[in-house]
């Protein structure tokens, strides 16, 4: 059985430092700002709590493929992607020049996370 890329997990770390950095400027993030952060940050973890799950457990059937759990790993995924691009295009308000350099790099994991699992998939399609 093929895995995940190891150092998903590094980048799910890098995702909420970046969140994390960005919720110690909360004095000028606004109450929309920071729930968008909140829920990266939730959803970063709920992808690394179904990660660590599935890598963990020895009960998964032959059937328990990535393309019957896809959905739960990718709605995760897709939050953080919603959050991110909300955020970049200033829909809860505008943000700093290093405020966006947090972002950009939150989308950054994002993309390599998004990226691994996508080949983690396809792996068991050939």
């Amino acid at each position: 059985m093929p895995e995940l890329d190891k150092r998903v997990g590094d980048y799910a770390a890098a995702i909420i430092n970046n969140v994390d950095l960005l919720l110690e400027d909360a004095i000028s993030l606004n109450d929309q700002q920071r729930y968008a952060l909140d829920q990266i940050k939730r959803s970063i973890t709920r992808f690394m709590s179904l990660y660590d799950e599935y890598c963990n457990s020895t009960v998964l059937s032959k059937s328990s493929t990535p393309q019957n759990i896809s959905f739960e790993f990718r709605t995760p995924l897709t939050s953080i992607a919603g959050y991110c691009e909300l955020m970049r295009l200033a829909v809860f308000g505008s943000l700093t020049p290093d405020q966006v350099q947090y972002v950009q790099h939150i989308k950054a994991a994002h993309e390599f996370v998004l990226n691994a699992f996508n080949n983690w998939v396809n792996s068991y399609s050939h």
